[in-house]
């Protein structure tokens, strides 16, 4: 798909000392030297994501929930999206705002030299203590 092309394209355009852990969507599994032309990263796909985030320092996505859970866990998240398509944001309603929307070279690399420390999210959805309490009471 086009927002994983473009991602790939702008992980080979950069020359940052990185070193890149890829995951792969079981259901969208590739050849990663097909389309990756560095040898600076590792295919993690036998490790749970809760051990590639233990070991990861920053997070990069398209649209898919690895980058919803890994910013309720703390990471400040770049989200690659194709201008040329719709924009459908994973974060829209969440409340939360610790993520960069990266679409070009320049955006990726201003997310690359971010340092940005991040706080866990506590009402991913939004909910108010006594809505919680309801809902919990109403599961009993």
């Amino acid at each position: 798909d086009s927002d994983i092309k473009l991602m790939l394209s702008l992980l080979n355009s950069n020359s940052a000392n990185c070193h890149y852990l890829f995951r792969m969507h079981p259901m969208n599994s590739f050849e990663i030297n097909k389309y990756f032309f560095g040898n600076n990263f590792e295919l993690v796909n036998d490790l749970t994501l809760d051990d590639s985030l233990f070991i990861a320092s920053k997070v990069i996505a398209t649209y898919s929930s690895v980058a919803l859970e890994s910013s309720l866990r703390g990471f400040y998240v770049g989200l690659v999206y194709d201008k040329k398509r719709l924009l459908i944001n994973p974060f829209d309603n969440t409340g939360i705002t610790d993520y960069q929307l990266i679409s070009n070279e320049y955006d990726f690399n201003k997310y690359l030299e971010s340092n940005i420390n991040t706080q866990q999210n506590e009402y991913f959805f939004n909910l108010d203590d006594k809505f919680n309490d309801a809902i919990f009471k109403a599961l009993n």
